[in-house]
């Protein structure tokens, strides 16, 4: 049940918004979401899981990993980043990006150049890490609001709100990229 007595039993994200339109626009999320980037769909909206996880926002980390395996995320991949197996560039080559957003979510105060670079050596272009701190920023603030407002919505709405934004994208329209 959410915290705030003007969200139903059953609030989504879209709820949260519709009842308070002046909270930040999400409409640099989609564009971040869905527009053009060095990224796929796929791994932006794992990195999304991942952080929402490291955040414990069980709303977005189950919607956004529902999404990216929807997208073609192997699940075993999923399950070893969830469960913070290491990854090898045969598994998955986000491991770096995943490390960089951890560090960036857990202690954004300690990032280093150091960071950046193995992100660079893995092959990532500077576009593709700054998308990458984009998604992880947002998505922090995204975490809190929506666990700040108890917004939880229930199994059945977050499958059906992954299946949706798998095939549609966040708009309901077609997706890009």
């Amino acid at each position: 049940m959410p915290f705030l007595p003007s969200l139903n039993d059953d609030a989504f994200i879209s709820d949260l918004k519709n009842t308070f339109p002046d909270l930040p626009s999400i409409s640099n999320g989609v564009s971040l979401m869905r527009g053009p980037s060095p990224l796929s769909i796929a791994e932006r909206e794992l990195i999304i899981a991942y952080v929402s996880r490291l955040n414990n926002c069980d709303l977005c980390h189950d919607v956004h990993a529902d999404v990216s395996c929807q997208l073609g995320v192997d699940q075993q991949v999923i399950d070893k980043i969830f469960n913070r197996e290491d990854l090898t560039l045969e598994d998955t080559r986000i491991a770096p990006l995943l490390d960089y957003v951890h560090k960036l979510t857990r202690r954004p105060g300690a990032m280093k150049q150091a960071d950046v670079d193995k992100v660079f050596e893995a092959g990532w272009s500077e576009l593709a890490l700054v998308h990458a701190i984009g998604i992880c920023s947002f998505y922090c603030m995204m975490n809190r609001m929506v666990n700040a407002a108890g917004v939880k919505g229930t199994i059945k709405k977050r499958k059906h709100v992954a299946a949706r934004m798998a095939r549609k994208g966040y708009t309901g329209k077609r997706k890009r990229g």
